[in-house]
């Protein structure tokens, strides 16, 4: 099947760059009809991808991290093109829930070759699209900060986020939310709302670890107010997913979710900040073939 590429090489604080020839060469081994294009800018693989899509590629790699992942999917949505993933970036979040082995190139090009495809489900806000977690409240916050702090993020990757919630809570108020579903409002101050397609986030997260891709429901966590001691200590927990016994931790599923709030706060899908409240999250079933190991 015809292949594209997309490789961005400024994924990983970098280092794809070090990889570009390693996957040109296992491509070539694997004698893989394709082609490669960089981006070269922010939103550039969206392009690309689209462009692919016009070219009658059947499949479209994303080559790097979460954002570079989330760009091709809303490059290709609604066509009837495939995403593949060779994770090198700082998180991974998205491949490692589709079971793609992370730090292995050759692995995940051969899983590409084969070309066995599953339908996952995608969430969607406002016409965004996002295969893993969106939310609201403290964590984007920190995704802020990350893009404020570029460079501090390059340097500590997937540890910026921990430095990120320390320096985040210092100044953070619990932020007042109303959350509509197609059967219930609820109306409360917290710390944080997460959005799952997937279960996991920021580089390992377990957010909501009984999450699944394609079974036609968000999963949604909610960390009503709790001081911030309590919070630091809640926190460590959410990398086993244990977090969701503490009574301040609400899961619930719904396939449709409306947020406002009093107060403009921005809005993250996929670790990329997208827009800002008000925003409707609905779930769009079987919505994107993917290529996977199994």
């Amino acid at each position: 099947m015809r292949t594209k590429f997309i490789i961005n090489p400024d994924s990983s604080r970098g280092k794809v760059k070090k990889k570009i020839e390693q996957i040109k060469k296992y491509i070539k081994e694997l004698n893989i009809d394709s082609s490669i294009d960089f981006t070269q800018k922010s939103k550039h693989a969206k392009e690309l991808a689209k462009r692919a899509v016009t070219e009658n590629f059947e499949i479209v790699v994303a080559v790097g991290g979460d954002g570079t992942v989330h760009e091709v999917i809303n490059g290709i949505y609604g066509t009837n093109s495939s995403l593949g993933i060779i994770p090198i970036g700082a998180g991974n979040d998205i491949s490692t829930c589709l079971g793609i082995p992370q730090k292995d190139i050759k692995k995940a090009i051969e899983i590409i070759n084969i070309g066995k495809t599953k339908k996952i489900d995608l969430g969607k806000i406002n016409g965004e699209y996002f295969a893993g977690v969106a939310g609201t409240g403290f964590d984007t916050m920190v995704v802020d900060l990350a893009f404020k702090h570029r460079n501090l993020l390059k340097l500590l990757g997937s540890l910026f986020y921990i430095y990120g919630v320390y320096n985040v809570l210092i100044r953070f108020k619990p932020i007042f939310f109303k959350l509509i579903t197609k059967d219930n409002i609820i109306e409360k101050k917290a710390m944080t709302i997460a959005v799952g397609n997937s279960w996991m986030y920021g580089g390992g997260m377990k957010v909501v670890p009984d999450a699944k891709l394609d079974d036609g429901l968000f999963d949604v966590c909610v960390v009503e107010e709790i001081s911030k001691l309590e919070f630091l200590k809640v926190f460590p927990r959410i990398f086993s997913g244990t977090h969701v016994t503490h009574p301040a931790v609400k899961i619930f599923r719904t396939d449709f979710l409306r947020i406002e709030s009093n107060k403009k706060i921005s809005v993250q899908a996929d670790g990329e900040i997208i827009k800002s409240l008000p925003a409707n999250f609905e779930l769009i079933p079987k919505a994107l073939s993917v290529i996977v190991p199994y």
